[in-house]
């Protein structure tokens, strides 16, 4: 028997059983070894709140410690609704405002001021499903975070291919 992916079950391995896939974990740690490739050193998590997102995320975390790289932050979306601010917070774009309401404060007045996100972090691992993907990439953009390469596991891939709605996945 040849199964083109791993089961969910364990099977008694004989000598005619053979298991072929890519598992999440597979790509966690194929992510890991791609940005160790490319010098990063600090990885900030963004995980989807499931058991097969934190599944990936341990896995990503493990092969990635063990390139001796560090993990920034976690942030764990628990909704869509809260996605924004979760990120906002990871990013530390609420430290930043606050800086700059105290500036504000202490003159006495207002300051033109951009809000900047946290710069010691080198990429984004995204172990999040297709749906959340297409509003994380955006989000990050928007929280000044644009500039961060971004890795994600294969289910960020819908199974087809749609353009519009993955331009920002590229």
């Amino acid at each position: 028997v040849l199964a083109l992916n791993y089961t969910e079950e364990d099977y008694p391995t004989n000598d005619n059983f053979y298991q072929f896939g890519l598992s999440t974990n597979d790509d966690a740690v194929a992510a890991a070894r791609r940005a160790h490739e490319k010098r990063y050193q600090r990885a900030l998590i963004v995980q989807d709140a499931d058991s097969a997102a934190k599944r990936t995320a341990q896995a990503f975390s493990e092969a990635w410690q063990e390139l001796e790289g560090e993990i920034g932050a976690v942030i764990k979306l628990d909704s869509s609704q809260t996605a924004s601010n979760d990120i906002r917070s990871g990013l530390h774009i609420d430290r930043s405002l606050r800086r700059a309401q105290i500036v504000e404060s202490v003159i006495g007045g207002k300051v033109e001021f951009t809000p900047r996100r946290r710069h010691d972090l080198d990429f984004v691992y995204l172990p999040v499903s297709y749906q959340a993907a297409r509003s994380i990439k955006p989000l990050l953009a928007f929280h000044f975070a644009h500039d961060l390469p971004a890795y994600a596991s294969s289910r960020v891939y819908r199974g087809r291919v749609d353009e519009r709605s993955d331009s920002d996945l590229n």
